[in-house]
């Protein structure tokens, strides 16, 4: 299912700690969550770490590493509380705005109460979409922090532009 070495899934899943060279002690926190488990078993990767998991490897497929995205997360979870960030429904990043035209995927953004940020041009790359989010990731996270959902926001080399979304189906709001 994941196409990802077992040692660098386990790090994602339980963390690790590196002593350099010079001394130095590197500790790095899980990214995957894991449900409880006794000591000196595996750690148990539940469905929300696998998707976790899932997104990690499509960050680090689209060139972004991982040292950028921990704290990212940690960030993510202290100012915006939004905890599993990398499963999260509040915050998704898409590689298009086809959740905007979608009916479904619509009323899902509204029932979510979700802040979505997509790539304007859908034939880009998976590096340059990673770029694109990158490029304009402070004013993606001050608008995620500022405005309240539920939003769809494009994402184009010209900047950041909120686009209409309506749900077509009535929608029982929270």
């Amino acid at each position: 299912m994941l196409t990802v070495p077992a040692t660098t899934l386990r790090n994602w899943a339980v963390g690790y700690s590196v002593k350099r060279a010079d001394g130095r002690q590197i500790v790095a926190r899980p990214l995957v969550t894991t449900a409880a488990r006794r000591p000196g078993s595996r750690a148990i990767v539940p469905f929300v770490g696998l998707a976790e998991a899932y997104t990690l490897l499509a960050f680090k497929a689209a060139g972004v590493p991982v040292q950028r995205i921990r704290p990212a997360i940690t960030w993510l979870e202290e100012h915006l509380g939004l905890m599993q960030a990398l499963a999260s429904e509040r915050l998704i990043l898409c590689e298009d705005l086809a959740i905007a035209r979608n009916e479904i995927e619509a009323e899902t953004v509204f029932r979510c109460d979700a802040r979505v940020f997509g790539v304007a041009n859908a034939n880009i790359t998976g590096p340059d979409i990673a770029a694109r989010f990158l490029a304009y990731e402070e004013q993606i996270v001050r608008m995620a922090m500022r405005a309240h959902g539920p939003f769809v926001v494009s994402i184009s080399a010209r900047g950041l532009r909120r686009v209409p979304v309506e749900p077509r189906l009535p929608v029982a709001r929270r």
